[in-house]
C-alpha cells in the first residue's frame, strides 16, 4: 500500500507546529486525518473483498461467477467511492493549507 500521501502529510505538518502558523497546521492535520480514513477503508473494505475474490473457489473447481460478482460488486465500489472522497477532501485540504501559507506570508 502506498504511504506517500500519509507520510508527507504528516512531515508537512511538523513543519507548521509553530503557533503563529496553525491556521495552515489545521488544514494539514484534515488531510492527514482523510488520508489515514482511506488508509482504513482501504485496508478494512477492499482489500479483504479482493482477497475473498481472489480465492474464490469451489470444492469442484466450478465457481458461479454471477453470483460471485453480485455479492462483490457494490460493497466494493460503495467503499471505493468512500475512499475517493476522502481523498478528494484530503487533498482540497492540502490545497486550503497552501492558500492560508499564502496569506501568512503577505
Amino acid at each position: 500500500m502506498p504511504w506517500g500521501s500519509h507520510a508527507f502529510s504528516i512531515l508537512a505538518g511538523m513543519f507548521y507546529l509553530r503557533s503563529d502558523l496553525r491556521p495552515v497546521l489545521i488544514w494539514i492535520a484534515v488531510a492527514a486525518a482523510l488520508n489515514l480514513l482511506s488508509l482504513i477503508i482501504t485496508s478494512g473494505f477492499n482489500v479483504p473483498l479482493n482477497n475473498n475474490l481472489a480465492t474464490a473457489t469451489d470444492a469442484q473447481g466450478l465457481v458461479d461467477f454471477a453470483a460471485l460478482r453480485k455479492d462483490f460488486e457494490m460493497p466494493w465500489l460503495t467503499g471505493n467511492i468512500a475512499r475517493a472522497l476522502a481523498n478528494t477532501g484530503a487533498l482540497t485540504a492540502l490545497c486550503w493549507a497552501l492558500v492560508q501559507h499564502g496569506r501568512l506570508g503577505r
